[in-house]
């Protein structure tokens, strides 16, 4: 995926419809979405691509993919100039491998909740080679940093962070828009009924 470009993000009121402007509650977002279509825009208008699409629908405008794209343009061109740096681009993967390395990523945030539930910690090796856990925040892990010790972030989070980054890699690699997969996908997904497939998860 090639860069971006720095163009600047809109912001957006979250308490606020994007269309009409009126507040929303943080109870009931989708009623308020689902009248504003009706007192404000046709969503199936094929005119309606400027600015945000209803929430509801799970259709994306335009606009959106093109804010979605440029979003993981930033984060895919860092991710990466690290990986290139750090040798993981000097020789070439099968699509396979890659796959078993998301699976690993995913299997990693399940082993990081089951040692530390959702609590945010890191990893501090000493200079002797011995390691120990410590929440996030504790002042030992400043000290650490300090001394130069390396601090490794091995939280649920820490972890879900990895999934996105090994995502975005593996589409760098295969030249795979996901803003705009994403965006089909949802809009796909929206159309398939509640707990559709009758599934128990």
């Amino acid at each position: 995926m090639p860069p971006m470009g720095q163009v600047p993000l809109p912001t957006i009121d979250l308490n606020r419809c994007v269309h009409c402007g009126e507040p929303i509650s943080s109870t009931n977002p989708t009623w308020h979405y689902k009248v504003c279509r009706v007192l404000h825009h046709d969503i199936n208008d094929p005119q309606h691509t400027q600015g945000d699409t209803h929430m509801n629908t799970g259709k994306f405008s335009r606009s959106q993919v093109d804010h979605l794209r440029e979003s993981l343009g930033v984060f895919d061109e860092m991710i990466y100039m690290v990986n290139r740096d750090n040798g993981w681009f000097d020789d070439d993967r099968r699509f396979g491998e890659d796959i078993a390395l998301l699976h690993s990523e995913g299997s990693e945030m399940l082993e990081a909740y089951r040692d530390h539930g959702m609590e945010d910690v890191v990893e501090i090796t000493h200079a002797d080679g011995r390691t120990r856990v410590l929440a996030a925040d504790d002042p030992d892990v400043a000290v650490a940093v300090s001394l130069g010790m390396k601090v490794k972030p091995v939280s649920v989070g820490s972890e879900a962070a990895d999934v996105l980054i090994r995502l975005l890699d593996t589409c760098h690699r295969y030249g795979i828009d996901l803003a705009a997969e994403t965006a089909r996908k949802v809009t796909f997904n929206a159309t398939r009924g509640y707990k559709h497939g009758g599934k128990a998860l």
